[in-house]
């Protein structure tokens, strides 16, 4: 593994879910380890402070519209099955 997998300057998506395992994980070495225990409450700490927004709750519900149009701005237009003359494909119309 690389010393620095991770680039500073770019920012990454991690769940909720792995957030919490990780503050599990300071928790549990500092119960351990007391030595260490402040800089594993400054990890916490920074954890916390760096994720304080979430970007978005989890939807297993697609907005087909919204999907749809977005494709119509990247250029993409889908099939319509309810109109003969629809044609999909990408398009350089703008």
């Amino acid at each position: 593994m690389r010393a620095k997998p991770f680039e500073d300057n770019m920012l990454y998506i991690v769940d909720g879910e792995l957030l919490n395992h990780m503050l599990k994980i300071c928790k549990s070495f500092g119960r351990h380890s007391p030595e260490h225990q402040e800089v594993l409450n400054y990890m916490m700490q920074s954890i916390i402070q760096c994720t304080n927004y979430p970007t978005g709750e989890v939807n297993d519900q697609l907005d087909e519209i919204d999907f749809e149009h977005m494709l119509w701005k990247f250029g993409i237009k889908l099939v319509n099955p309810n109109n003969p003359c629809s044609k999909g494909g990408m398009s350089n119309e703008n």
